[in-house]
């Protein structure tokens, strides 16, 4: 369970440092930064009502922070198969690829780093799949053996 109202408790009562209230709740410091930050933005003061619930709290918490998320437009993602298929070409990287897509969204297009992020999640999944059309007796698969089969090179000898 959150412990967002011990957080709050601790630092505006017992005027407790962010590290000193992370050690206390056995949190990080910066999960408590966080939840300080949006009591501010909030406006939640020490004492609130005592009828405020944990979850109305977490909703008036989070609900603002999402609302300043939301204020920025999505990003538009690249057409992974798209960019899938030209990454099979010779001397295509991911960097080329990125560099065509940023010039074509400059200002709100990914940065290289997180571009090259949401491609490995799409990529795993995908379906790997290595088909080999084989000729019964064309050749023979040996693995880790150091020479080659004995009975297939009789059988092609004859």
């Amino acid at each position: 369970m959150r412990q967002i109202k011990e957080i709050l408790r601790l630092k505006y009562q017992h005027q407790l440092s962010v590290r000193a209230i992370a050690r206390s709740c056995g949190l990080s410091r910066s999960t408590v930064g966080d939840y300080l930050q949006r009591a501010k933005a909030a406006g939640l003061n020490w004492p609130f009502p005592e009828e405020l619930s944990e979850a109305q709290l977490l909703e008036r918490l989070l609900g603002v922070a999402q609302a300043q998320s939301s204020n920025q437009p999505p990003r538009p993602l690249p057409q992974w198969p798209k960019v899938h298929h030209e990454l099979r070409r010779p001397k295509v990287t991911l960097q080329l690829v990125w560099q065509e897509y940023h010039e074509t969204h400059p200002p709100q297009g990914y940065g290289y780093s997180r571009f090259g992020q949401l491609y490995q999640r799409w990529a795993c999944t995908l379906e790997p799949s290595l088909r080999q059309s084989m000729c019964p007796g064309k050749r023979c698969l040996s693995i880790g053996l150091a020479r080659p089969c004995r009975f297939t090179e009789q059988v092609l000898r004859r």
